[in-house]
């Protein structure tokens, strides 16, 4: 097989290195890569050197050693690195550095996906040192930069527990809300038409996303949420009369209920009963509230209790528990 000439496959290399970084490819990129790659040993070689680099931009100085000599080259208008930056010659290497530098410092420097099954539990233990319980059913995508600390609750209830860090605060997107935090301990639950934000300790700052109204503050004791029917730019609401503590009772196995809704009722049981709960269509004037302590373990105690409880009635149906209003 002919030897490719090393400059051309690194200038090649660096071309394909940076069309591959970004988040959407054009279309065919991706089989116009594999084909280059497999051409000739040589493209393998030089785009792992490439690779390779990339994982040293976290370095901060690696970095300034890389920029200087970027510089120095500048001043004396070669168009060439005397000793090669991986030979990448007339590339454009100062705008390279920059680039590969800005994206280093805004990459993903932990990732984390996770998510419970029905009735499972999961502590969490974050690089640092925040602390978060997963609540069953649940799912969340965690991913920390150098300057950033982002949680993506996309069902269910995450109870946290942030360690300190201003220069770095801690956002949890859920649907529409956003909740910001630097250190503190606070539960986010994802219901039926809201995301409820309680805080057992410290200050975050509930928003919705995108709006440009300032962020409902949330202290100790506090409960807010974020409703999905609210119009566009609504602030998120305090909720007064509910307890923020009660949000954490899960951590005891045991369910508050306050005045809570049937829809939140079936959804928050249906973490933790292997049989889904479900709930029938309600008229809009009869929605029943109901208040209860239930313990993981007597979730069909409580079931069969409800009906005492409140104007509810409560059977099964196609492999699922029906809750309606009577």
């Amino acid at each position: 097989m002919k030897r490719a000439a090393p400059s051309c496959a690194r200038e090649e290399a660096a071309r394909w290195f940076l069309r591959m970084r970004e988040a959407q490819p054009a279309p065919g990129e991706r089989q116009a890569f594999d084909a280059w790659l497999q051409a000739h040993p040589d493209h393998a070689r030089e785009y792992a050197g490439f690779d390779l680099l990339w994982q040293d931009f976290g370095s901060t100085s690696r970095s300034q050693a890389l920029a200087s000599a970027a510089q120095a080259q500048r001043r004396r208008q070669r168009r060439q690195f005397t000793h090669g930056l991986l030979g990448l010659g007339g590339f454009g290497v100062l705008g390279w550095l920059v680039h590969s530098q800005w994206r280093a410092a805004h990459a993903a420097r932990f990732v984390l996906a996770r998510e419970t099954g029905v009735g499972e539990s999961a502590p969490l233990t974050l690089p640092d040192g925040s602390r978060l319980r997963l609540g069953g059913s649940s799912s969340i995508g965690v991913r920390f930069s150098r300057h950033g600390r982002e949680v993506q609750l996309l069902r269910g209830q995450a109870l946290f527990d942030v360690a300190h860090d201003a220069a770095r605060p801690f956002i949890v997107d859920c649907a529409g809300a956003r909740i910001t935090a630097v250190g503190t301990q606070f539960s986010v639950d994802r219901l039926p038409g809201s995301v409820r934000v309680s805080v057992q300790q410290g200050v975050v700052r509930v928003a919705a996303r995108g709006s440009a109204q300032a962020p409902l503050e949330l202290r100790a004791g506090d409960v807010g949420a974020w409703f999905d029917g609210a119009p566009p730019g609504s602030p998120p609401q305090r909720l007064a009369g509910l307890r923020a503590e009660d949000a954490f009772a899960i951590e005891r196995g045991v369910i508050v209920f306050e005045l809570a809704t049937l829809d939140e009722i079936a959804a928050t049981l249906s973490r933790y009963h292997p049989v889904p709960v479900r709930v029938q269509s309600l008229p809009a004037t009869h929605v029943p509230r109901i208040t209860a302590a239930v313990q993981l373990r007597q979730i069909d105690d409580f079931l069969r209790a409800l009906p005492h409880l409140g104007a509810v009635r409560v059977q099964r149906a196609g492999g699922a528990i029906l809750l309606s209003a009577r």
